[in-house]
C-alpha cells in the first residue's frame, strides 16, 4: 500500500499559530485507490524527539484530512520542523507508515 501526503503550504512553512491541514490518499501498489483498515495520524518534532500530538484515529476512507491545531502550533526558535506520520493498517502485514516533515516560521506567509 502506498500513502500520498499533500498540503497548500508556501515553502513547506506554516505561520507559527496557525492550523496546519494535511490530505492524505491510500494507494495499492497498482496506483488503485483504496481503503485502508485502520487510518492514524501523529505530529512530531523530529529535532527534539517531542511528540506535539499525540496518535489520531481518522475514519478509513479513501482519503482523510489530517489536522494539526493553531495551539499546538508553536515555537521556540525563528523556524522549527514539524513531521507529520500517517500510519495505516497498524499491526497488519500491510502496515506502512508516510512521514511528511513541515515548517513553523514566525515570519511565514499564509497559502
Amino acid at each position: 500500500m502506498r500513502v500520498h501526503i499533500s498540503d497548500q503550504l508556501v515553502a513547506r512553512t506554516a505561520p507559527e499559530g496557525s492550523a496546519v491541514t494535511f490530505a492524505a490518499s491510500f494507494y495499492t501498489d497498482a496506483g488503485v485507490a483504496t481503503t485502508p483498515t485502520s487510518v492514524r495520524y501523529r505530529v512530531d518534532d523530529p529535532e527534539t524527539g517531542r511528540n506535539l500530538l499525540a496518535w489520531t484515529t481518522a475514519s478509513p476512507g479513501t482519503s482523510i484530512t489530517a489536522t494539526f491545531p493553531a495551539a499546538s502550533n508553536t515555537q521556540c526558535r525563528d523556524s522549527e520542523m514539524r513531521e507529520l506520520l500517517v500510519e495505516i493498517d497498524h499491526g497488519l502485514a500491510t502496515q506502512t507508515v508516510k512521514a511528511r516533515r513541515f515548517f513553523v516560521g514566525r515570519n511565514a506567509v499564509a497559502a
